[in-house]
């Protein structure tokens, strides 16, 4: 083998060593796992569509499916009478128009009127 042969061989394999560990790091940083903001918590959301209605949540967090962020919790309170009382819901988070973050549930009821 030539000398050109075997640089170039040396180059192309560093090159290759360098583009592995950059995309190793990469794969490592996509996905920080912060902590929960809501842990032990209870919010109380409205939708940009239906401001006057409003759902509390407990403990909720917040997910991923797919391409879209959703806030996920189960129902503890409603303003209104709402049969979801107890399941956990998907809310799609663009589709949030306030939230207020809560210590529990009696503190919520405390400063809004939430049926149960």
């Amino acid at each position: 083998m030539s000398k050109r042969f075997c640089g170039i061989i040396v180059v192309v394999a560093v090159g290759l060593v360098a583009v592995v560990c950059m995309v190793a790091r990469a794969e490592d940083v996509k996905q920080p796992q912060g902590e929960e903001p809501f842990k032990r918590k209870v919010v109380v959301f409205a939708l940009r569509k239906d401001a006057n209605k409003l759902t509390a949540l407990q403990a909720p967090q917040v997910k991923r499916l797919g391409d879209i962020d959703f806030l996920t919790g189960q129902v503890v309170g409603s303003s209104g009478e709402d049969w979801r009382f107890g399941a956990v819901i998907w809310v799609p988070v663009a589709d949030l128009g306030e939230l207020v973050e809560f210590k529990d549930l009696k503190e919520a009821k405390r400063v809004v009127r939430l049926l149960p």
